[in-house]
C-alpha cells in the first residue's frame, strides 16, 4: 500500500462524515448538475474516475447505464465503494482498480475514456499543474475532463467574513498551501485560471468551462442552520443558480473546469496554425 493510500485509509469514517454534512452534499449536487450539461441523460458512456475514493459519484454514473473504472490509492475507500456498487446492483457496471493516479496500468494509461474525472484530487499531487497531461491522456476525441479542486481566492475571503479576523485574511493572501484535517495532509490550492490556462494550452481542449461550487454556503458562519431542512434547501437553490454566474465563481471554495477534448482533426488543424 502506498503513503497516500494508507492515509487516506485511516480518514475513511472523518470522510464519510464529511460527505453526509451540508457542505459535503452541496459539493456533490453541484457538482453533479454542472457534469450533467454535459453527459445528463446519456448511457454507454465509458467513465474513468481518477482519485474516485468511496465511489460516492461512480455509482451514481454507473446507475445511468454507463461503464466505470474507479481508480483509488485506498483500499479501505475501494472496499467501501465495491460494497455500494453491490447494494446499488451496479457491480457488473464497475471496475474497482488499487493505484496511484499518476501510475496507472498500462490498459487504462492508454484508454479511450468518454469521461474523465479528477475530483478533488488536484491538490494532494506533488506535480500539481504538471499532472494535467498525464490525467487527461486517457480521454478519447471528443471526451470530458472534469477537474474540481480548491480556489485559493477563497481562504482570504473565508478568514475575513466567516472567522472575523482581518489579520488572519492578510497573512493568506497569496498563499497557496492549506492543511487538510479530515485527511491530515498539507494541500496546494489553485486558482482556476491557472487551470484553464495550463488545459488550453495544451491545444488538446475546446469549450472550457469555469465552474464555482460553495459560492455562498462557507461564508456564512451559522454552520448550525445549514443542517435544517428548509434552510438547506434554499442554499441548494442559490448555490446551484450561482455556479456558473460571474462573479461568484471566482471566489467560490471550490472550482469546477470542465473541458471537452478537441478531435485530432481539430487539434492537428491548431497545431498547424490553420
Amino acid at each position: 500500500m502506498s503513503e497516500s493510500g494508507s492515509k487516506f485509509d485511516k480518514s475513511v469514517d472523518a470522510w464519510a462524515h464529511w460527505q453526509s454534512s451540508p457542505w459535503g452534499r452541496l459539493r456533490y449536487t453541484v457538482a453533479r448538475a454542472n457534469l450533467d450539461t454535459y453527459v445528463g441523460g446519456r448511457s454507454g458512456l465509458r467513465v474513468l474516475d481518477l482519485g474516485g475514493g468511496d465511489g460516492l459519484e461512480s455509482i451514481l454514473l454507473a446507475r445511468n447505464g454507463n461503464q466505470v473504472t474507479l481508480v483509488d490509492s485506498s483500499p479501505a475507500m475501494l472496499d467501501i465503494a465495491s460494497g455500494r456498487a453491490d447494494a446499488a446492483g451496479v457491480s457488473a457496471s464497475m471496475t474497482f482498480v488499487n493505484s496511484e493516479v499518476l501510475d496507472l496500468p498500462r490498459s487504462i494509461a492508454t484508454g479511450s475514456f468518454d469521461v474523465v474525472l479528477l475530483h478533488n484530487v488536484l491538490q494532494y499531487l506533488p506535480q500539481g499543474i504538471g499532472a494535467l497531461p498525464a490525467v487527461t491522456a486517457p480521454l478519447a476525441d471528443g471526451g470530458i475532463f472534469s477537474v474540481i479542486s480548491i480556489n485559493k481566492f477563497s481562504e482570504p475571503i473565508a478568514a475575513a467574513a466567516r472567522r472575523a479576523d482581518p489579520t488572519e485574511a492578510l497573512n493568506l493572501l497569496g498563499e497557496s498551501r492549506y492543511r487538510s484535517v479530515t485527511f491530515d495532509s498539507d494541500l496546494t490550492m489553485f486558482a482556476a485560471g491557472d487551470i484553464i490556462d495550463a488545459i488550453e494550452a495544451t491545444g488538446d481542449f475546446g469549450d472550457v468551462n469555469h465552474y464555482g461550487i460553495r459560492c455562498f454556503s462557507d461564508f456564512i458562519a451559522a454552520d448550525d442552520e445549514k443542517w435544517d431542512p428548509e434552510f438547506y434547501s434554499a442554499l441548494e437553490a442559490l448555490e446551484l443558480a450561482s455556479t456558473a454566474r460571474w462573479p461568484y465563481m471566482h471566489t467560490a471554495r471550490l472550482f469546477q473546469i470542465i473541458g471537452r477534448r478537441a478531435s485530432k482533426d481539430a487539434r492537428q488543424s491548431r497545431g498547424s496554425g490553420r
